[in-house]
């Protein structure tokens, strides 16, 4: 009986750029931090506790523009297939004071 042998992918991960690049928008606000991102072929998009979207070119890293909101911390953030809309959600902490 001969036996089908099954290939696993295989992965060569590579690190071309130093990652400072995307602390750049962050470095001077300590209670900013990054939470989720995206990736499509031409840009990064991270999201982050401030509730705002910061942009990048994939490629090189250089930042672009940050994407203001005020609505609560980023959890999910998603670059549309043709790179024109990006897709955002946040957690809102509305906390509810108990009465005694």
């Amino acid at each position: 009986m001969q036996m089908e042998s099954v290939s696993s992918p295989r992965y060569n991960l590579f690190e071309f750029f130093t990652l400072d690049e995307i602390l750049i928008p962050i470095r001077n606000a300590s209670r900013i931090k990054y939470t989720c991102f995206d990736v499509s072929g031409s840009y990064l998009v991270l999201g982050a506790t401030s509730g705002s979207l910061y942009v990048f070119l994939r490629e090189t890293l250089r930042y672009l523009k940050v994407v203001p909101s005020s609505e609560g911390s980023v959890n999910v953030v998603s670059i549309s297939p043709n790179e024109i809309y990006v897709a955002f959600t946040t957690v809102y902490d509305n906390k509810i004071e108990q009465q005694t």
